[in-house]
């Protein structure tokens, strides 16, 4: 269920071996296309906040449920620009 999935962390590959390692608000900074592109190329991982991974499509619907509550509170942009 979404609202149980805390992530904490996302975890986007640069290259065969590196990782960056970014809060979710710094990953929801990314433009949509760019994150887009990252996810449909299987570049990014989310990571809960005791370290486990979680599954792609549990992220993907804990990240499109906090966006959509997000913008009915108006507040979507406020979040992407102060956090």
């Amino acid at each position: 269920m979404v609202e149980n999935i805390n992530i904490a962390q996302v975890s986007i590959c640069s290259s065969e071996t590196n990782f960056d390692l970014v809060t979710l608000h710094q990953f929801l900074k990314i433009p949509s296309l760019k994150r887009n592109e990252l996810i449909m190329q299987q570049k990014v991982e989310f990571i809960d906040i005791e370290g486990g991974k979680i599954n792609l499509m549990d992220g993907l619907r804990a990240i499109t449920s906090l966006i959509k509550k997000l913008r009915e509170e108006g507040s979507y942009s406020d979040y992407i620009k102060n956090q």
